[in-house]
């Protein structure tokens, strides 16, 4: 019988973010940690289960995204449709 791997949900969209960002946005670095798990019993978690937490951590590899907000704007709109599987998402952006 041939081995397969099961991906649950979450996992899924953490490698969505992953490949979402690194393909639409210039970056020297990407980490993406599922961190729905921490959650699970959170009332917001049992009524939406397909929704997770997520901690991104990324630096752009150009300097013309110079503030907070515009970083946060553009990770958003990158990840666009997206958006409807993440209850959570936390940002930190290092140089």
């Amino acid at each position: 019988m041939p081995h397969h791997t099961i991906i649950d949900h979450h996992e899924t969209t953490r490698l969505l973010i992953t490949l979402i960002l690194w393909q639409r946005l210039s970056l020297k670095h990407i980490n993406v940690i599922n961190d729905s798990m921490r959650h699970k019993a959170h009332r917001e978690a049992q009524q939406q289960p397909d929704k997770g937490h997520f901690i991104v951590t990324i630096s752009f590899s150009t300097t013309h995204v110079v503030n907070r907000l515009q970083q946060h704007r553009l990770i958003y709109s990158a990840l666009g449709g997206l958006m409807a599987r993440i209850h959570a998402l936390s940002i930190s952006v290092i140089e």
